[in-house]
């Protein structure tokens, strides 16, 4: 019961590192014109996508559009 509960744990907290380290990286990435930020960015971003498919979209979706709309406004793409 404990091991479920440290991994349940370890869990949510990698989930809101990924979407606040992803989000954070775009953001200074884009201000810095610094690729490897951006990178990281995207890195996080994949790792929330694969949990939109194998996990929870109802759960993990919002994050992984948040994060798809930061990498556009990266890339200057504002359409």
């Amino acid at each position: 019961h404990v091991s479920y509960v440290c991994l349940t744990l370890t869990f949510v907290v990698s989930l809101h590192t990924h979407s606040y380290a992803g989000l954070a990286s775009f953001y200074v990435g884009r201000e810095l014109d610094d690729g490897v930020l951006i990178t990281r960015g995207t890195e996080c971003k994949d790792w929330i996508e694969k949990l939109v498919v194998s996990a929870s979209t109802w759960n993990f979706q919002n994050k992984a559009y948040l994060l798809q709309a930061e990498e556009q406004f990266c890339e200057r793409n504002f359409d």
